[in-house]
């Protein structure tokens, strides 16, 4: 009787990482303001879809439609560095729930 070899469950996760096999490559389609598209990643759609109608829009502007800063300005009646701290805001937002 051979031992089987014990590996530890981080160990048996990077093995799965690495076998692409194991995972099948899903989208998760996220619709909001007539709009829809696609996130490879759940998480970040979770904390996308957790926004406020406003937040969205103001992401779709600048990342899905390509809206510079400007123009995004713009359209919202704000000061283009009013525009750059709104996103840096709803980003870090963003970053500190997928962090906990």
């Amino acid at each position: 009787i051979e031992e089987a070899e014990v590996i530890s469950g981080q160990k048996f996760l990077d093995f799965l990482i690495e076998d692409k096999t194991f995972f099948v490559k899903e989208m998760i389609r996220v619709e909001t303001d007539n709009l829809s598209f696609e996130f490879d990643n759940l998480d970040l759609a979770t904390e996308f879809e957790k926004l406020n109608r406003e937040e969205k829009s103001f992401l779709m502007r600048k990342y899905i439609l390509g809206y510079s800063d400007y123009e995004i300005s713009i359209q919202l009646s704000l000061s283009r560095q009013g525009v750059t701290k709104k996103r840096q805001r709803i980003l870090k937002k963003i970053r500190e729930r997928l962090l906990r």
